[in-house]
């Protein structure tokens, strides 16, 4: 009997039936005795995301940051991303699955020497590699990619001087509300990297650590692990751009932006007191009603 089969038995499938991030914690208790594979099969089955595949690629990474990864492409969408450090290729499965799920999005990795053994079907055609060295390939990844850049996620050499010098070369391609991810954060000359480049450009906002649990046991002379994230601090808000683009693809059409419902909000109107527009609208409907 599989695994999946047994965990229907026993009544424990019922448990991670819920399609929602925060009830992953108790899907992983459960199965916590099943690999990665199976337990990636069975959210398969129960989550119609693929989020399933933060557990099973093939990456050191622990599962926080993998699902971090997951969840940032989901909701921020780039359309443009890069990878600098491939390796097995476990973060580009994570973000062309995340891509996939969004039906939107297009991935360029660099490493000189990558190891990925998974199928090219995995990436769903969403994937281009580049079997080159960085700083010197990312103009090209750039170039195939289209445009400026939506995400990076920096995860090659830990030493200070490469992260610094490729932080410095995907600045000017990046988006003007981009995101920056740098894995194994907690190194120290990583770390340093990052907080010289801060210093260095005022376009760039320091959102700090999204996993600040560091490593240490990799090295005896300094701790690895953490993701640290940056963002561009574009001119201007991106709010209505997103706002115009994201009502247009479905089809919705765009509501007219104002003063009148600066103080909007569905149940508050309903329930407490209707905002200007509200107000205005049942007026215009009460008086239609008499006519």
């Amino acid at each position: 009997m599989s695994a999946i089969s047994e965990l229907v038995k026993n009544g424990l499938l019922d448990m991670v039936r819920i399609p929602y991030l925060g009830y992953l914690r108790l899907a992983y208790d459960t199965c916590k005795n099943l690999s990665s594979d199976q337990l990636a099969n069975i959210l398969k089955i129960v989550v119609k995301d693929r989020v399933g595949i933060a557990f099973s690629a093939p990456s050191d990474m622990p599962i926080e940051d993998r699902l971090f990864l997951y969840s940032v492409v989901r909701a921020f969408k780039p359309y443009r991303a890069l990878e600098i450090g491939v390796r097995w290729g476990g973060s580009a499965l994570i973000i062309t699955n995340a891509m996939e799920d969004n039906k939107a999005g297009t991935l360029v990795g660099i490493d000189p020497t990558p190891q990925i053994k998974s199928k090219k079907e995995a990436f769903y055609g969403r994937y281009t590699l580049l079997e080159k060295s960085s700083p010197e390939a990312i103009p090209e990844a750039a170039d195939l990619l289209g445009g400026q850049l939506d995400l990076v996620l920096l995860d090659s050499i830990h030493i200070f001087e490469q992260v610094y010098t490729e932080l410095k070369a995907v600045l000017p391609w990046m988006s003007e509300d981009g995101i920056i991810l740098v894995h194994d954060a907690f190194h120290y000359g990583v770390h340093a990297a990052i907080q010289k480049t801060i210093k260095e450009h005022t376009d760039v906002a320091d959102c700090g650590f999204v996993n600040r649990t560091p490593n240490v046991t990799a090295s005896q002379w300094t701790p690895y692990g953490g993701l640290y994230m940056l963002k561009m601090n574009g001119k201007g808000s991106t709010y209505l751009k997103q706002v115009e683009l994201t009502y247009k693809s479905r089809n919705v059409p765009v509501p007219q932006l104002g003063d009148d419902i600066l103080n909007h909000d569905i149940w508050y109107c309903r329930a407490i007191k209707p905002c200007q527009r509200c107000s205005g609208y049942n007026t215009a409907q009460t008086d239609s009603d008499k006519k």
